[in-house]
């Protein structure tokens, strides 16, 4: 049972609007951007919550402005009790001490030049921590940790398959013993056997220093067995937030539904004979979203409400929150 003491991080109102050029906004007679529009959660101590949805949908957004590596437009951000738009350079770099991420593309987030020891112990170098002595054994350390040899500090990243890269990048997002991680689509990049390891790996790392993550991801097969809770995006709005299997055995959104219906059935002969499930429509522009419901241009329950008054992310059950005026 993980020990979760209350909220780690919370996101209140959380909005992120980007001004478009202008000669984009001649062409599309708009000039926002509207990639987070208004996001209400929390993230517990301890806990994983998966933020899933399509390409474009806000979800990288969201976790660079959890880490403030983007300023909001508007909104507040409560890490460990501070605001962390309220605090003074100094105490803002010292509170991103404990905040990390774990990139997408592992090759392209590590310096193809330096050796991935020098890489760890830059971390440590920046925030004028330990001897050097010290910075080299705790490097050594943190690679033995996420299962790869300390004597292969000396070589540069090219020299390491997909998958050890990525341990690598988890053994710098560590590095200062942060309490709270974005894994942003962590494991899109590697082979299906690799990615079991590294989810395995993030797990033990979990439940063995007390991490709380947000598991940003597209893929529902992976969002499910990794969280505890799973909050589901749609062109800059979380229209759905629940327990993992909660969610899973009883979707509310019409949303929720079509993206868990359309995930493919390990048995290939059930998998053959299934009715395909495709979401009519393609997906709004955020530049332009629809009034109202944004899901209602893609929706077989719509009504005249749905176009009229945007849902409010309401409790429908426990702990199950769902923003549809079917519901």
């Amino acid at each position: 049972m993980k020990n979760r003491n209350g909220i780690l991080v919370q996101a209140k109102h959380l909005t992120k609007h980007y001004e478009v050029k202008r000669w984009m906004s001649l062409i599309t007679g708009k000039n926002i951007i509207r990639a987070v529009d208004g996001l209400n959660f929390s993230i517990l101590r301890g806990e994983t919550l998966g933020l899933v949805g399509e390409s474009g949908c806000g979800k990288s957004t969201t976790g660079r402005l959890l880490l403030g590596l983007e300023a909001p437009t508007s909104g507040e951000i409560i890490f460990d009790g501070e605001n962390i738009l309220h605090c003074g350079r100094n105490a803002l770099r010292q509170l991103k001490r404990k905040m990390q991420v774990i990139f997408q593309d592992p090759f392209s987030s590590l310096n193809p030049r330096m050796k991935i020891g020098s890489t760890i112990e830059w971390v440590f170098k920046n925030f004028d921590l330990y001897s050097r002595e010290e910075r080299r054994r705790r490097a050594a350390q943190l690679l033995e940790m996420v299962g790869l040899d300390s004597k292969s500090m000396n070589r540069y990243p090219h020299e390491f398959s997909g998958g050890q890269r990525q341990r690598i990048g988890i053994a710098r997002a560590l590095a200062l013993q942060p309490k709270f991680i974005v894994a942003d689509e962590p494991v899109s990049s590697l082979d299906v056997s690799i990615q079991a390891q590294i989810l395995n790996l993030l797990k033990d790392l979990q439940n063995e220093l007390g991490l709380t993550y947000l598991f940003i991801t597209h893929d529902l097969r992976i969002v499910k067995h990794v969280s505890d809770r799973i909050a589901v995006m749609y062109l800059g709005k979380i229209v759905e937030l629940a327990k993992s299997d909660s969610l899973y055995e009883s979707p509310k959104h019409p949303y929720t539904q079509k993206l868990i219906e359309a995930v493919p059935f390990p048995d290939p002969g059930i998998e053959l004979n299934r009715k395909g499930v495709l979401i009519t429509g393609e997906l709004p522009s955020p530049l332009n979203p629809p009034s109202g419901c944004r899901f209602r241009t893609r929706c077989e329950q719509l009504d005249p409400i749905c176009s009229r008054e945007e849902p409010l992310l309401k409790e429908t059950g426990e702990n199950h929150f769902v923003a549809c005026h079917h519901v």
